[in-house]
């Protein structure tokens, strides 16, 4: 889903500025970003003193994470040139509303958001319930949201669209405790190359085109 995510950054060419993800957890993608833009400014927070403590592990740069939440921004007024949120948008105790004026703020005009969140209410599970997840989005209401914080929609688009009937298989499974959320993180090594080539192969497609489900959305907005 990094590799997806890339797509987006790449293929649109990012306003100048610092480069924000928020929820950057362990760091994994903070550094992906810092090796594709070696040039800007790569910052990142994150509400887990937990997770921060990974992100300066693997990231190594102190002074470029903070402990924050989406809603208290540390940052000034029209700051930042990109700012990323993967599936952080969507948690428990996020406001959607809140959040998305908080991101518009901090941002430049002409400055650009990436978020991703999960997609379709109806798939809403014990899987969401472990990870956080507080709410799922269609496309027309993340739209909504967006318009309504006065942001102008680039690009938007479903992702991971071959795994969603095996998810909603496994959602209904888990529901009479027939699977467990647990069993998620013991997949055997063949199905988790299988996985990554597939997401390969959607990147390759997102590059040139949009995918009309799965289970995640995507949004690529510019501050007005």
């Amino acid at each position: 889903m990094r590799g997806v995510t890339h797509t987006f950054l790449q293929g649109n060419a990012l306003p100048s500025g610092p480069i924000l993800e928020v929820g950057c957890g362990g760091g994994a993608f903070l550094t992906e970003l810092k090796a594709h833009h070696p040039a800007r400014t790569i910052l990142g927070i994150d509400t887990n003193p937990t997770a921060l403590g990974l992100s300066k592990q693997s990231y190594g740069e102190d002074r470029s994470l903070a402990q924050a939440n989406l809603h208290y921004l540390p940052f000034p007024d029209s700051k930042l040139g990109t700012l990323v949120g993967l599936d952080v948008y969507d948690q428990t105790g996020v406001e959607l509303a809140s959040a998305l004026a908080e991101s518009w703020r901090v941002l430049r005009p002409g400055s650009v958001l990436l978020v991703r969140v999960s997609a379709y209410d109806w798939l809403w599970g014990n899987h969401d319930r472990a990870f956080g997840t507080a709410q799922r989005y269609t496309k027309a209401r993340l739209e909504c949201a967006l318009q309504a914080a006065n942001y102008t929609i680039i690009r938007m688009t479903y992702a991971n669209a071959l795994m969603l009937v095996p998810a909603i298989l496994h959602r209904l499974a888990s529901k009479p405790g027939w699977i467990s959320v647990e069993q998620q993180f013991a997949l055997p090594d063949w199905l988790n190359g299988l996985l990554k080539l597939i997401l390969r192969l959607e990147a390759l497609w997102l590059r040139r085109s949009t995918l009309p489900v799965g289970l995640s959305l995507y949004a690529l907005a510019k501050k007005n």
